[in-house]
């Protein structure tokens, strides 16, 4: 009974394998039919441009961080308000350099009371 269903089974392929070749055959499947000829379409404006030599400035960006040299705590020898930012944020500076102006307005209305002090006191 299996060997039935297997000789069935063969000759059922070997019918769809005969099937198919005829059928290419007519169809233009064979070795004879001439080459299919490609569709071509229809062609697009592309916008052009003259092309030019010139130097061009080259820019790169890279991730990083950065350190100071050197770090310093500034700390005033008086309180009091500030007048003037004599270097702004980021300049150089050396030792010496003014870097802010104290308000004067104050120390000068207690130096003036100290010496009205002083002579009213002689």
């Amino acid at each position: 009974m299996r060997a039935a269903l297997f000789v069935a089974a063969g000759l059922a392929g070997a019918g769809l394998a005969s099937f198919l070749a005829l059928s290419a055959g007519e169809y233009g499947g064979g070795a004879n039919a001439a080459p299919a000829t490609p569709k071509s379409t229809p062609a697009l404006p592309v916008p052009a441009i003259t092309v030019v030599k010139k130097t061009v400035p080259l820019y790169l960006d890279y991730v990083g961080m950065t350190e100071p040299i050197r770090t310093v705590t500034l700390q005033a020898k008086v309180t009091g308000y500030l007048a003037v930012q004599a270097a702004g944020d980021g300049a150089d500076v050396k030792t010496g350099d003014l870097i802010y102006r104290i308000d004067p307005r104050d120390y000068q209305a207690a130096l003036d009371q100290a010496k009205a002090q002083v002579q009213r006191d002689q």
